[in-house]
């Protein structure tokens, strides 16, 4: 059976600094109109950045959308210049975030956080050859940076201390493929 919308007409409702909300009308497969709404996102980086002690670089930030502290791996936006290359992005996040370069990174795939209403693809990176540099962090952000080892990592996903998707998809995809140094 086809399962695929057909887009007839697409518009902006609201657009903001680097995300907008959409409206498309659609024809359902059985041939039904229908108006969906959702968040159009230019993407974002996630990385995981192990040293030689085997030590993953954390962030600690207040999240206003969940009025909590947070604890994740650094990330950030895809900038616009970026999109051919979002490597670029996630190299960029990470000496912004924590000061730390890389000399590699991997990718480990990308996600949806929540396809149902975002259009936001994730990359997942994991960085390599760590040397530290200097923050650069934006004027509205607040981050401290935390080292821990992998079974701290999975102690604190286990007890629900870190919550963040892309930090816990990252550190199993990480896992998984045989990158954590224990």
């Amino acid at each position: 059976m086809n399962i695929i919308e057909k887009i007839i007409e697409t518009g902006t409702l609201t657009h903001f600094d680097f995300f907008s909300i959409e409206q498309d009308k659609v024809i359902l497969p059985d041939g039904r109109k229908k108006i969906r709404h959702f968040i159009k996102h230019p993407g974002g980086v996630c990385i995981i950045a192990q040293n030689e002690k085997g030590e993953i670089a954390l962030v600690q930030q207040f999240r206003h959308a969940v009025n909590e502290v947070t604890l994740e791996f650094p990330a950030g936006k895809i900038k616009i210049n970026d999109l051919g290359n979002v490597a670029s992005s996630a190299e960029r996040e990470l000496r912004e975030e924590t000061g730390i370069i890389s000399e590699s990174f991997i990718s480990l795939g990308l996600i949806y956080p929540s396809p149902g209403i975002l259009s936001e693809k994730i990359y997942l990176y994991f960085a390599t050859g760590l040397t530290d540099g200097i923050t650069e962090l934006d004027d509205d952000e607040f981050i401290n940076v935390f080292w821990l080892t992998v079974p701290e990592i999975k102690e604190k996903i286990v007890n629900g201390l870190i919550k963040d998707s892309k930090t816990i998809t990252a550190f199993f995809l990480a896992d998984i493929k045989g990158f954590l140094k224990l």
